[in-house]
């Protein structure tokens, strides 16, 4: 349908990505095509999951960084304003519900991160930066794309 609309959003170069079609009472106004939201953050989770990545300045974005914090929580029973629990990294068991993805991706995990590294300096936290950045960006574009209106 998109592409009927002259829009592409699975182009094979992706410098060919058009996220727009005309508005078809104004040739001048473009209407903006997003995909669901919901389903791009699961599709991230599932990406740092199995893979380590690097952002633009070299820090790791790594899924052993959200491991470790539920394991910390797990061995200190001490819960940092995090609702992250064994359901949340063990998805394979789990059916990964939109909720869990976007609570792993969130704010609150940056926060913690951010303390375990750099307020306890955590050794097993001591590079959790980047994934800390990471959630905190995923945060701000869910809720960006995820409003009623804007």
């Amino acid at each position: 349908m998109c592409e009927e609309l002259e829009a592409r959003l699975k182009p094979i170069d992706i410098e060919d990505i058009v996220p727009y079609f005309a508005h078809p009472n104004n040739e001048h106004k473009r209407i903006s095509i997003f995909y669901d939201a919901c389903h791009m953050i699961k599709l991230v989770k599932n990406t740092i999951a199995k893979y380590n990545l690097n952002d633009k300045d070299g820090r790791t974005i790594s899924w052993k960084y959200i491991e470790q914090l539920v394991f910390l929580q797990d061995v200190e029973k001490l819960y940092p304003a995090v609702k992250i629990r064994y359901r949340h990294i063990d998805f394979n068991n789990e059916n990964m519900k939109d909720s869990l993805a976007v609570q792993v991706l969130s704010t609150l995990v940056y926060d913690t991160l951010q303390f375990l590294e750099h307020d306890l300096k955590l050794p097993q936290f001591a590079a959790a930066s980047g994934t800390a950045i990471f959630c905190k960006m995923l945060n701000d574009i869910f809720d960006l794309l995820n409003s009623k209106s804007l």
